[in-house]
C-alpha cells in the first residue's frame, strides 16, 4: 500500500468516528520512523505489509477509543517524550500550565531562601510533572515524586531516568510521609471528576486509573484532602499549586482560605479556563496534626 493511500484511509475512519484525523499521522510516524515532514512529502513510498497491518491495528484500537498514548507507549509533554502506561494516566495539555506555574514557584521562592528547596508532586503518575520542574527549573532543587501506585512509581522512575534528571521517588499516600512545616512546594494533580463526570465523558478516559481521575461524588475531596495535608506539611510561606477543574475555582479558593493559605492566585490554561490554584501557607496558619 502507498503511505498516500494509508494516511488518507485511516484519517476517514478517524474522522468517521469522531477521533482528531491528525492522529492518523502520529500513527503512521510511529509505526514508520517517518518524520511528519517525511509522511506529507513522500506519499508515493510503498510500506511493508507488517507496517501497514500494524498502521490498521492502531487505528482499529482508536476506533474502540484506547487513548493514543497507550498504543503507542509514550506521549510528548512539555518538551519532552514521556514513557506511559496503563498504570498511570496520560499526560495532558492543560498540565503543562502547572508546570510553568511551579518552575515560576521556584524561582520566586528561592530569591527568598539560601538553602536547597524541597518540591513535592503529590500524586506523580508518570513522574511528567516532577521531571519537568527538575530539568527545566533554573534553581537546584529538591525534587520528590509521591506516589501509592508502585506500578506508576516505575514509569516515573524510567522517565527520570531517560531525562537523566534527578528526582526521588517515594511509596506513599499523597503526603503522609511528611513531617510538619518540611516542604517549601507542593504540586499536585489530583483527581478531581466528580462520579457523575466521568461517566458522561469521553470514551477514552474509561481505559484510565479511575483512581487517578474520580476525587469522589463531588469531585472535591482529594482537593479538600490534600490542601488540608499541604498546610500541615508546608513551611511558613510555602507554595501549594493544584490542578483542578474549570467549574472548581470557588470552590478551591473557598478551601484554600478556609485552612489559612493566603495571596490565591488562579491561572488559566490554553483554552481560556481556570486551571491551576497558587497560594501561600501565612504566618498564622494553624497546621493540624494529622
Amino acid at each position: 500500500m502507498l503511505l498516500r493511500k494509508a494516511l488518507l484511509v485511516a484519517q476517514k475512519q478517524l474522522r468517521s468516528a469522531g477521533v482528531r484525523s491528525e492522529e492518523a499521522s502520529s500513527i503512521i510516524q510511529v509505526v514508520t520512523g517517518l518524520s511528519k515532514e517525511e509522511i506529507l512529502s513522500d506519499g508515493a513510498r510503498v510500506l511493508v505489509d507488517r507496517d501497514v497491518n500494524m498502521i490498521k491495528y492502531f487505528v482499529s484500537e482508536r476506533l474502540r477509543r484506547v487513548p493514543l498514548p497507550y498504543l503507542t507507549g509514550k506521549s510528548n509533554f512539555y518538551r519532552d517524550t514521556f514513557l506511559v502506561g496503563t498504570n498511570v494516566l496520560c499526560p495532558r495539555k492543560e498540565t503543562e500550565v502547572l508546570v510553568g506555574s511551579t518552575i515560576h514557584a521556584v524561582e520566586s521562592l528561592q530569591t527568598q531562601k539560601n538553602s536547597l528547596l524541597t518540591v513535592v508532586d503529590a500524586g506523580t503518575g508518570s513522574g511528567c510533572i516532577a521531571c519537568s520542574v527538575k530539568k527545566y527549573s533554573a534553581w537546584p532543587i529538591h525534587m520528590l515524586g509521591v506516589d501509592m501506585s508502585f506500578h506508576a512509581l516505575e514509569v516515573a522512575k524510567h522517565n527520570a531516568r531517560n531525562l537523566d534528571v534527578d528526582v526521588s521517588f517515594l511509596q506513599s499516600s499523597w503526603l503522609s510521609a511528611f513531617s510538619a512545616d518540611s516542604l517549601d512546594i507542593i504540586v499536585s494533580n489530583p483527581p478531581y471528576l466528580s462520579s457523575f463526570d466521568w461517566k458522561n465523558c469521553e470514551p477514552e478516559l474509561s481505559y484510565e486509573p479511575y483512581t487517578a481521575l474520580v476525587g469522589g461524588t463531588t469531585g472535591t475531596e482529594m482537593l479538600k484532602q490534600i490542601i488540608e495535608s499541604s498546610i500541615f506539611c508546608l513551611r511558613t510561606g510555602g507554595v501549594l499549586l493544584l490542578e483542578h477543574g474549570k467549574d472548581q475555582i470557588e470552590q478551591v479558593k473557598n478551601l484554600l482560605e478556609k485552612n489559612g493559605f493566603i495571596d490565591y492566585d488562579c491561572v488559566f490554561d490554553y483554552g481560556g479556563h481556570g486551571r491551576v490554584a497558587t497560594a501561600r501557607k501565612g504566618e498564622r496558619s494553624i497546621s493540624k496534626s494529622r
